[in-house]
C-alpha cells in the first residue's frame, strides 16, 4: 500500500537470498519466458512486504522482471473501513472472503498472458483506493 513504511534489516535480507537461490534454481528448468508468481504470507505486521521488497531487488540485480503485488490492496472493503465491517458482520467472517476474487484472479491471468492490467493501490494518506497500470509484457 502506498503510505507504508518499510523496515528492512539483515533477518529480510538473508530470507529473500534463501528465496532468490531457490527460483534461480528453479528456473535453470523452467521454459526460457516462464512467468513465476512468489506468494508470501504471514501476520498483519511480520515483515512480508519488507521481504518482498529485499526479494524484488536481489532479484532484479539478475535480471529478472518483477512486480511486488500485495492483496492488502484486493480487500473488498478498505482499510479503514474493515475494522468496522468485520464488527457489525461478526470475526467468523473474517478470511478469504474478504478479498475480491475476481479482480485478483484477472491480474494473475494478465500476468500469465502478459497484458496489460489495472491494479487497485490503497493509498493510506488520503484514504483513497488509486488504480495503477501495470504492463506485464
Amino acid at each position: 500500500m502506498l503510505g507504508d513504511i518499510l523496515l528492512i534489516n539483515d533477518m529480510h535480507k538473508k530470507a529473500a537470498k534463501s528465496i532468490r537461490d531457490y527460483v534461480m534454481n528453479d528456473l535453470k528448468i523452467k521454459e526460457k519466458r516462464y512467468r513465476y508468481i512468489i506468494s508470501i504470507s504471514g501476520e498483519s505486521g511480520s515483515g512480508k512486504s519488507e521481504l518482498a521488497h529485499a526479494l524484488g531487488k536481489i532479484l532484479k540485480e539478475d535480471n529478472i522482471r518483477i512486480k511486488v503485488i500485495h492483496t492488502d490492496n484486493y480487500y473488498k472493503i478498505q482499510p479503514l473501513l474493515r475494522e468496522e465491517w468485520r464488527r457489525n458482520k461478526g470475526f467468523d467472517q473474517i478470511g478469504l472472503n474478504e478479498y475480491d476474487w475476481v479482480k485478483i484472479n484477472k491480474t494473475i491471468r494478465d500476468f500469465k498472458e502478459e497484458q496489460e492490467c489495472m491494479i487497485p493501490c490503497i493509498d493510506l494518506i488520503p484514504e483513497q483506493v488509486d488504480k495503477l497500470i501495470t504492463d506485464f509484457s
